[in-house]
């Protein structure tokens, strides 16, 4: 019993991945689009070697995954992505079970608060479940496993706490921390604009440095206009959820 216990702990590490991803979290694109750009960054760390990927965003052929990936022209995997929008990746397991004894992959994406001392970020989690798991494993000897490999992540990298939360909650915090750099910015332009007033009242050699304190200032507004106007559209649409 306990040589078998063993021999699938060891064989779940291989098969089950969790992998935090440094990426904006973007209200508008929740759908395999995005795994497009992450997956060619991180498929060292899924384990997967693969040089092209097709995404079906949308309905897909039955015998398809919402992801293929490809080596050489050959197709290497196919994933079936779960999007956990309450915080829950546990339920997600439970969803994408059918999918692995089928013979697909699975790709949960998730979100998590990552709490260090008096900081805290929120990032894209993505959870990867190997097709072979559904031969050799239930579902609650995999969400043991997801629990463990995040328990280990905290260890190693010192955080204080990993918490799953829900979509909308991660949306908010990344837009907020948006906010404050917009406001940064705009502090850094104000100043900016003030030293180049104090260079203009100078004498003509130093007309130069004023423009350029000008068009420096002229850069962070413009800028910090754009992350203002960009906020404004995120709270339009979560007003309309």
């Amino acid at each position: 019993m306990i040589a078998r216990l063993k021999l699938l702990q060891k064989k779940l590490r291989r098969l089950v991945k969790v992998i935090p991803v440094s990426h904006p979290i973007d209200i508008g694109r929740f759908t395999v689009r995005v795994l497009y750009e992450i997956l060619p960054r991180v498929k060292k760390e899924l384990g997967i070697d693969f040089d092209a990927l097709t995404i079906y965003p949308g309905p897909q052929p039955r015998e398809s995954g919402d992801i293929e990936l490809y080596k050489d022209g050959k197709l290497v995997e196919k994933i079936s992505v779960k999007t956990d929008t309450i915080g829950n990746f546990e339920r997600k397991v439970d969803e994408i079970w059918f999918d692995l004894e089928k013979g697909k992959s699975g790709l949960i994406v998730t979100f998590m608060e990552f709490k260090k001392k008096e900081e805290s970020t929120v990032k894209m989690v993505l959870i990867y479940i190997n097709k072979e798991i559904a031969r050799i494993a239930t579902k609650h000897e995999v969400k043991i496993e997801i629990h463990e490999r995040i328990k280990e992540k905290k260890k190693k990298e010192k955080y204080d706490a990993i918490i799953p939360i829900a979509a909308s909650d991660a949306i908010l915090f990344e837009y907020l921390t948006i906010s404050i750099e917009a406001g940064k910015k705009a502090d850094k332009a104000m100043k900016y604009a003030k030293e180049a007033m104090k260079y203009a009242k100078s004498a003509d050699e130093k007309a130069e440095k004023a423009m350029k304190y000008a068009e420096e200032a002229m850069k962070y507004a413009k800028k910090a206009f754009e992350i203002s106007q960009e906020i404004l559209e995120i709270i339009k649409k979560l007003k309309k959820k």
